[in-house]
């Protein structure tokens, strides 16, 4: 199995918890897989680039997979990083200091995964997954655009992806039937979509083909 870093985030907007970080924890927790590493981001501008930087740099992941709290009803797979911020307060309650997330960045990066090859696998496991071009311009965007940098510029790094996940509490048709966003369901979603991109990956039919 390749080597993997998979990030989440902490809450934010004054909630208790948050989806991406509660999924990563439980799958990191049922694999206790040492190639498996986790990192939890904080929801401030500018604060993912040195902490995503290191980790990299200390256990060199050939894949990652980075997840969000997206929009209730379904998983949100992002094809696209714009290279841009919204002007939000984050969880420090300031704004962006700039509206770029690189200032000498290109402006938008396509996903260096097949991910509708990987939406196609989700769905005959019934499982509502979508391919969005809309990352939101929040600390996901920002996290999405620089690890899709990452990805074209350190070679230890063959593929991102980015999920955003249903927020957690909300409801959503899981598998043919109606279940609550929570963390058994955030376990078994994060099992079978960590088993597609390592299947993918080991087939090499991971990468889109502008990766290639």
């Amino acid at each position: 199995m390749p080597r993997i870093l998979i990030t989440g985030f902490e809450p934010f907007d004054g909630r208790t918890g948050n989806a991406s970080w509660v999924a990563v924890s439980a799958l990191v927790a049922d694999m206790a897989d040492s190639e498996v590493i986790a990192v939890e981001l904080p929801v401030v501008w500018g604060k993912p680039k040195d902490l995503l930087l290191s980790a990299i740099e200390e256990n060199s992941p050939e894949l990652i997979l980075s997840m969000g709290e997206g929009k209730p009803g379904s998983f949100q797979l992002e094809s696209l990083a714009h290279n841009t911020r919204k002007s939000r307060p984050d969880n420090n309650d300031c704004l962006p200091a700039s509206a770029l997330v690189e200032q000498a960045g290109v402006d938008k990066i396509s996903s260096s995964v097949n991910l509708q090859k990987v939406r196609e696998l989700l769905v005959k496991k019934a499982i509502p997954a979508e391919v969005s071009t809309d990352a939101g311009g929040f600390l996901c965007e920002e996290t999405l655009y620089l690890l899709e940098s990452f990805c074209m510029d350190l070679p230890t790094v063959e593929a991102v992806m980015f999920v955003h996940l249903p927020p957690l509490g909300t409801e959503l048709i899981f598998k043919n039937q109606l279940r609550q966003c929570d963390a058994e369901l955030l376990l078994e979603f994060s099992l079978d979509v960590f088993a597609i991109v390592t299947t993918l990956h080991e087939m090499k039919l991971l990468l889109s083909e502008s990766a290639n």
